[in-house]
């Protein structure tokens, strides 16, 4: 190369007879072609190299198509943070995890618990009257809403209820288990809570999905593993009718619905307060997260208590193709007559309704009939009458009307209309609610010496916050 450039050189040279001639442009347009030339070949090389190399991962690519979709299948399989399902087709507004909520699901297993409804004497057992009355003309009303109901008075131990072996579906209040795995963890040392203060405040105080997930996920490591560990408590505390399949909104495929009976749940209330589940500082640490609720769910058991009730609770809600779900489930406590501290559980679940405001304002009313009863059994005033119910029917929102409810919930008119008093004690009327108000000047002279005779197990309650 170098003397085929002399030899160019001396030619051009010759040429001109200019012995100093510059030869630097020349050298420029020569080292342009050179360079491409250059670049050219390697190029090819690099393909023939990378090509050849390749073809095998090509044809198995080729023959072998599913192993990278099987590959993408895995991932998702593998994450501790599955999406709801969108085969699940919720109505607009309720895609994305909502407080309360859940997905729409398959129908309520037809499996019914077995368990006594009512294990009290005479007086609680008018409770258990209105409570039915009521139920059954608010049934009428609404053209089929199915409610179950019960209640436990935690002095004597004494509990009533209407529908309480029924299966219901839950929504968010599954969620109360899954806070007390965790808490179960707490107990045992192996999580702290100072770990997750925030998600148990906002998943359980505020009843919103994925900060349930996000808890479980850290106190167990996956929070499949916390449904896991809720659903072993549960089966070791007795309880039968149940079904924990998963935290609202990331239910597994094929879906299944959460289950929970009123009487179940009432029974495990019920033991919380009396410090059957946990000791004294983890029962003062749940009943104290239940308690701590954020105000926009505070709508069903709290709505018409007076201020001296303390409500510990956890609701659950959604829409289903086969109606609105509403429930809430919870503590009540206050001081009685006597300057001693009282408290009932009570668990109201409601399906099938034709509106959200059918299944949570029947709920609110039933907590104010309870409420009245059990403050006059302590000797406190009742509380007046919530506002009348809206005139039957009552007519889904527009936006997420389920097509099979309306129909039936239109024909009733104007008879249920008449048997709206029943829904009250505090009026004077002869059925049964009137019953369960009037009659407490004179059986609170009774009462007395048996509440705290006949209960080893309600004694634990002082443990309980007040």
């Amino acid at each position: 190369m170098r003397d085929l450039r002399e030899a160019m050189i001396d030619r051009h040279a010759g040429e001109t007879d200019q012995p100093g001639f510059d030869f630097r442009p020349l050298l420029i347009r020569l080292s342009i072609p050179a360079t491409i030339l250059v670049g050219a070949l390697l190029a090819t090389g690099i393909f023939l190299i990378f090509s050849s190399h390749g073809e095998t991962p090509v044809s198995v690519a080729g023959v072998g198509t599913p192993t990278p979709t099987a590959a993408a299948a895995t991932s998702p399989s593998a994450s501790p943070s599955p999406k709801p399902s969108p085969s699940s087709s919720p109505p607009p507004g309720v895609e994305e995890p909502q407080t309360g909520g859940d997905q729409p699901g398959t129908v309520v297993p037809n499996t019914y618990g077995t368990r006594p409804e009512n294990t009290a004497g005479e007086e609680l057992l008018g409770l258990y009257a209105t409570l039915q009355a009521d139920v059954d003309s608010y049934r009428a009303q609404t053209g089929g809403i199915e409610v179950g109901i019960a209640v436990t008075d935690l002095q004597t131990g004494e509990t009533v209820s209407v529908g309480g072996n029924a299966p219901h579906r839950t929504g968010c209040v599954i969620n109360m288990f899954a806070l007390m795995a965790a808490v179960d963890r707490f107990q045992d040392g192996a999580a702290s809570p100072a770990s997750v203060s925030y998600s148990v405040t906002k998943g359980i105080g505020g009843s919103f999905p994925p900060e349930v997930k996000n808890f479980l996920g850290v106190v167990f490591g996956d929070f499949r593993a916390g449904e896991a560990h809720a659903r072993s408590l549960m089966a070791g505390w007795g309880m039968q009718t149940y079904q924990f399949d998963h935290v609202p909104y990331y239910g597994t495929e094929p879906y299944q619905p959460n289950i929970l009976t009123a009487l179940e749940t009432n029974d495990i209330l019920a033991r919380l307060w009396w410090g059957e589940l946990f000791d004294p500082q983890w029962t003062d640490y749940t009943i104290g997260v239940l308690r701590n609720t954020f105000s926009y769910i505070d709508y069903i058991l709290p709505k018409y208590l007076p201020p001296n009730a303390t409500v510990g609770h956890k609701i659950g809600y959604h829409w289903d193709y086969d109606g609105w779900v509403n429930n809430d489930v919870g503590l009540v406590s206050f001081i009685g007559g006597d300057g001693q501290q009282k408290a009932y559980a009570i668990s109201y679940f409601s399906q099938y309704a034709p509106s959200e405001a059918a299944g949570h304002s029947f709920g609110a009313r039933l907590s104010l009939v309870v409420w009245n009863f059990m403050a006059a059994r302590y000797g406190l005033a009742p509380q007046p009458a919530p506002p009348a119910l809206p005139p039957a029917p009552i007519t889904p929102s527009p936006t997420i009307t389920p097509s099979p409810s309306p129909t039936p919930s239109s024909t009733p008119t104007a008879t249920p209309v008449t048997q709206t008093p029943t829904l009250t004690p505090s009026p004077t009327p002869t059925p049964t609610p009137v019953g369960s108000s009037t009659p407490e000047p004179t059986l609170e002279t009774t009462t007395p010496s048996p509440l705290f005779s006949p209960t080893p197990t309600p004694s634990a309650s002082g443990s309980a916050p007040p």
